[in-house]
């Protein structure tokens, strides 16, 4: 069996998000709140990734800079990562498929 470097959650999504996207994301703590442990937003899009005692959560970044949970907690950061990266690629492939005239 194979023995994987240790990384912290917010190294794995610079990784991951590098690899999908060729570029570096921008990342920020979210603001201190008694429903999460920790997490990261993505600067820029509204999005954030946060540590709940039932597990990890995507959601979004409410006008007022609060962290609004919008999946059903995940057991590892890895799917919660996934996730985020998924749910980004989506909105960026509509943005570019909605400007287009496609046929079959």
């Amino acid at each position: 069996m194979k023995d994987f470097p240790i990384t912290d959650y917010r190294s794995a999504l610079k990784i991951a998000w590098d690899e999908v996207f060729n570029s570096a994301p921008v990342l920020g703590d979210l603001p201190p709140s008694a429903d999460y442990r920790t997490g990261v937003r993505l600067h820029g899009r509204n999005l954030a990734i946060a540590k709940y005692v039932q597990g990890w959560v995507v959601g979004h970044m409410t006008p007022s800079n609060e962290f609004q949970a919008a999946t059903p907690p995940t057991e590892t950061v890895e799917e919660t990562i996934a996730a985020l990266i998924g749910i980004v690629a989506n909105t960026k492939a509509m943005a570019i498929l909605y400007c287009m005239d496609v046929r079959e």
